[in-house]
């Protein structure tokens, strides 16, 4: 069943933000594959930020290595993500300016960012499949691999081949429930610009952080994978939730309108000359007599 469950998994990753995507760009316009390309620079920018500072709170202690200090991991972690990524998104409502103020923009910006996150892990499941499966009949020895780096090379193929089929499911469950969070949080940094109000950035930055934080006291706690991708679910609702609440705000501000030439006036009859009307009053008075 693996043989089935992985590439299964992949395709969903892989497509389902596409799909989306063009269901979007056909209600937001020209516009729209503009939005999905900012948001896909969204993500790229946010990550050239956040893994480096990662590593480097990592170098000085910040975020420590030391599972036994989880809790401080999970937050730090989790502020990190939401800063850069909250951050990155703010950036391209910025350089859009009017092109990206309403629920439908964020809706699409939001789906380029968490999209391109979910076909990089589909790509990653996809080609580690292909190479699995073309290493699984081989003799591992015959790679050059031997002592320690080959038991190494076994146990990994193992493990892989070993789990249950539906463990890849999971993964595509993660990354759909993650897309919703990125809908979610594109609409709310967008009320930070429509609505004037920073506090809706921070809002964003903290629910990230949150959600993320909470993945990882999950894990560590040993809650299980479908028990954490359970939780993950209700968090996905809950994002629901915030993008229908916004969904009819009254500070969405539509793109400039493309201005339309106005109809000609109709034309006024010419006033009539008193001395040709005086004419043919006498005219009409001699007929009548």
């Amino acid at each position: 069943m693996l043989y089935a469950t992985f590439p299964l998994a992949a395709l969903i990753e892989l497509f389902a933000p596409v799909v989306l995507a063009v269901w979007l760009t056909r209600r937001t316009g020209k516009a729209g594959w503009l939005l999905v390309g900012v948001g896909v620079l969204t993500f790229v920018g946010s990550q050239v930020v956040h893994l480096p500072l990662n590593w480097g709170l990592g170098q000085i202690g910040v975020l420590p290595q030391d599972k036994t200090r989880m809790l401080q991991i999970a937050v730090v972690a989790g502020l990190t993500a939401g800063l850069c990524e909250e951050t990155a998104r703010a950036v391209g409502y910025w350089l859009l300016k009017r092109r990206a103020r309403t629920w439908k923009s964020a809706l699409t910006l939001g789906v380029g960012h968490g999209g391109i996150e979910s076909i990089i892990v589909g790509g990653v499941v996809l080609l580690t499949f292909v190479n699995m499966a073309v290493l699984r009949n081989q003799d591992l020895a015959t790679l050059g691999l031997a002592g320690d780096q080959l038991a190494l090379a076994q146990q990994q193929m193992a493990g892989y081949w070993g789990q249950p089929w539906p463990i890849p499911l999971a993964g595509a469950v993660e990354r759909l429930t993650s897309m919703v969070m990125h809908l979610s949080l594109a609409v709310l940094v967008l009320q930070a610009f429509t609505r004037r109000n920073v506090l809706y950035y921070v809002g964003a930055v903290v629910w990230h952080a949150a959600i993320d934080a909470l993945a990882v006291i999950l894990l560590a706690n040993e809650w299980g994978l479908w028990a954490i991708e359970g939780v993950l679910a209700l968090v996905a609702l809950v994002n629901l939730g915030l993008v229908r609440a916004f969904r009819r705000s009254p500070h969405d501000v539509e793109a400039e309108p493309v201005p339309v030439p106005l109809p000609a006036p109709p034309l006024e009859p010419k006033p009539r000359d008193e001395t040709n009307a005086l004419r043919e009053q006498i005219e009409r008075s001699r007929f009548e007599a």
